[in-house]
């Protein structure tokens, strides 16, 4: 039987889970929540707060991984305790869909169409490619590839680990988002999920 573990969310926009817990941020106003409840039915509380419209999120034993989809946005850190918030990267022009791989967070930019990694534990973050037409959803896998989308033009894209360029796995209508296992690509459109074999 369905059972809802968290109700009354001011606009909830992704979703990722650890071991205990299920994590969204509130991309609703300028000083929104990074919020987590407990798998079982319980109470809704913020990790960290205050943040301009955050969007994509991952998580890790370390800490929840979050962007602020503004024009001068970041990559975030926060302690899964709510005890601290650390910016990865910042000065970013509207990233927004944020995957995580080896250490490594894998972000998009929309503003310039730039793909770029930043390390958990900080630092700058290095720019992977650029060009792309309005990146959005991202994936990345363990053997350090890339996949993501692009809404500009409706295709799916990867950059192998170590590759300058990248490899376009396909073109279709209405792009939603991406996720990968360990031999397919699955793409979420307006109306099919799409299975496409890893480069």
């Amino acid at each position: 039987m369905p059972e809802t573990v968290a109700s009354n969310e001011p606009f909830p926009v992704d979703i990722a889970l650890d071991d205990t817990h299920v994590y969204w941020p509130q991309d609703a106003t300028s000083t929104s929540d990074i919020m987590r409840t407990p798998k079982e039915p319980g109470v809704a509380t913020p990790v960290s707060s205050g943040h301009p419209f955050p969007h994509s999120i991952a998580v890790d034993a370390d800490g929840v991984y979050f962007t602020t989809w503004v024009n001068n946005g970041t990559v975030t850190a926060a302690a899964l305790d709510g005890t601290s918030t650390t910016p990865l990267a910042t000065a970013l022009k509207s990233p927004l869909g944020l995957a995580l791989a080896g250490g490594r967070l894998f972000a998009t930019i929309q503003t310039g169409g730039t793909l770029v990694s930043v390390s958990t534990a900080g630092g700058d973050a290095q720019t992977l490619l650029t060009g792309l037409r309005k990146p959005s959803a991202v994936a990345a896998d363990a053997a350090g590839t890339v996949f993501w989308c692009n809404d500009g033009d409706g295709t799916v894209e990867a950059l192998l680990d170590g590759a300058t360029t990248a490899t376009r796995l396909g073109s279709y209508a209405g792009l939603r988002d991406i996720a990968v296992d360990q031999n397919y690509v699955f793409v979420l459109t307006a109306n099919d999920v799409v299975r496409i074999p890893k480069p």
